[in-house]
Parts: C-alpha cells; sequence; structure tokens
C-alpha cells in the first residue's frame, strides 16, 4: 500500500503483515519505509487476546 512519508512527503511503502503471538493471539504488524528521505516506523496491533472473539 502506497502512503505519503511524514517526513518529506514522498510517496512511501506501507506493509501489513498478520502474525500469530502464542498467548496474545493475532496481531497486525505494520511497518513503513520512505526511500526518498529513509524514514521507518513500524508498529503492532493486537487484534484479538487469546479465547476473545474479537467483537
Amino acid at each position: 500500500m502506497k502512503e505519503r512519508c511524514p517526513i518529506c512527503g514522498a510517496e512511501s511503502e506501507l506493509e501489513f503483515l498478520p502474525y500469530e503471538i502464542p498467548h496474545f493471539g493475532e496481531a497486525l504488524f505494520f511497518t513503513a519505509v520512505c526511500p526518498s528521505c529513509g524514514f521507518r516506523s513500524a508498529d503492532l496491533m493486537l487484534l484479538a487476546g487469546e479465547g476473545e472473539s474479537g467483537e
């Protein structure tokens, strides 16, 4: 997915990676990298804990 870099405004790449974390459940790992200025960002979002429905 493409987005604008918050530092230089150039087009950067945003990637999502689903991940399963033992004892925590499903998660989504986000990474953003700007090829223009080198800005990098990463975040992890828990989608639902183990045994939760996610609703």
